[in-house]
């Protein structure tokens, strides 16, 4: 039996061959071995990012891009003016479908910053002590789209109103045109108890169930409170902007769609603000996790006729499903136009496939968020970074959670 170079230097003990053996093992492709070696260094020396990089390296030539893009951080972090490492980064960034780190990256790889140009407000704070529906509210801040009126402090309602101004101008040029009367009066209370006393006193609501927050279409307005959180703002303005702008939708999708925006981030830029969206959220998770087993695609369509609310985490999974596999847009075209293309939903019309047809394709992507369900459990909450760099940052730090379901 041939005996190869890199077994050969495997019979010796002395350190002084450890960078022999990786060079061999590079030479003769031994990706596994390399990585094992550079397992035993970085245990020892866990910051040394020549050893991450040559591990990423491995790990790429492996097709493992989720840990390669560990180890790179790993190594950004402990050596920022390696360029070469960002080059690298922005290779894997691309394999993962994100786009947003990838260009950024390649930007820094050859020498240039990324723009970090001053946040310009869109509106302007014009009251404060302000009675509204019976409520003196203690900020007043106005934008093209919303009217605020909170109990938050000046400075996060006047953040919060920015970023849903953004969010809803990303809405209309990159997910369906706006239709409807604007400016949508925006409630914002101090605590859950207080927006339920407000819901019962100005709008003559009885919450039957926590809420986090609720669109009143009659009134054109929200009602929420101060911690419900950015991703609750961005699921009750879908609300507003489906019933506007699509002629009809499945009955999955009243909920399903707007819950897809749930989970958000985003950052504003010189041109507009930039966001992503769609990812699973924790607690729906959970939620469905007794049940996950018997889902099916076809009994979450025909249970979403009788417009029970307990159904909403079942039907966010056929809508991030539907995003996941590129189809969103698709999917709201057709729901514009009233088209089903010769389908009895418009699902269906939008992968061009039965549901029975379906239900191997959607068992299989339940598989994959299995597989991956204890890290989907980290995934943050909704938020807006104040800088493109802020959001590079945050999103690295989340990278394992945030990857694609479906790597686009």
């Amino acid at each position: 039996m041939a005996i190869n170079a890199s077994d050969r230097l495997f019979a010796q003990d002395s350190a002084a061959y450890d960078a022999n053996r990786l060079k061999v093992l590079y030479k003769e492709r031994r990706w596994t071995l390399a990585v094992h070696e550079l397992d035993k260094f970085l245990a020892v020396s866990p910051t040394s990012s020549e050893a991450l990089q040559a591990r990423a390296t491995c790990y790429i030539r492996l097709g493992k891009y989720e840990q390669a893009l560990l180890d790179l951080n790993k190594a950004i972090s402990a050596n920022p003016s390696n360029l070469g490492l960002y080059s690298l980064r922005s290779s894997v960034a691309k394999k993962l479908g994100d786009d947003t780190l990838a260009n950024a990256d390649r930007l820094r790889a050859i020498g240039q910053k990324l723009n970090q140009a001053p946040f310009k407000p869109a509106g302007r704070l014009t009251g404060t002590k302000v009675n509204e529906r019976g409520h003196c509210f203690a900020t007043k801040y106005e934008t093209r789209h919303f009217r605020f009126f909170s109990d938050s402090s000046s400075e996060q309602t006047s953040w919060t109103a920015e970023s849903l101004e953004g969010f809803v101008c990303f809405v209309d040029q990159r997910v369906c045109r706006l239709r409807g009367a604007y400016p949508l009066t925006v409630f914002v209370l101090k605590d859950e108890n207080a927006m339920n006393e407000f819901l019962r006193q100005s709008f003559g609501y009885q919450p039957k169930r926590s809420l986090h927050g609720l669109f009143f279409a009659s009134a054109n307005a929200f009602v929420t409170y101060t911690d419900s959180g950015f991703g609750t703002f961005t699921h009750e303005l879908m609300h507003k902007v489906l019933s506007e702008t699509v002629k009809e939708l499945d009955y999955w999708a009243f909920e399903g769609i707007p819950t897809l925006f749930e989970k958000t981030y985003g950052y504003p830029t010189p041109s507009g603000w930039s966001f992503c969206f769609g990812y699973q959220n924790p607690w729906r998770l959970r939620e469905l996790d007794k049940k996950w087993d018997s889902l099916s695609l076809t009994k979450i369509v025909q249970n979403s006729k009788t417009g029970d609310s307990s159904n909403e985490s079942e039907e966010r999974l056929i809508a991030t499903f539907l995003n996941d596999n590129g189809n969103l847009d698709k999917y709201l075209e057709l729901a514009r136009l009233g088209k089903k293309n010769g389908f009895n939903t418009y699902l269906e019309g939008a992968f061009n496939c039965s549901l029975n047809g379906l239900e191997p394709k959607f068992r299989d992507y339940l598989a994959k968020i299995r597989s991956r369900w204890t890290e989907l459990q980290e995934i943050p909450a909704s938020k807006t970074c104040s800088s493109e760099g802020a959001f590079l940052k945050f999103k690295s730090e989340n990278s394992r959670a945030l990857t694609p379901i479906l790597g686009r």
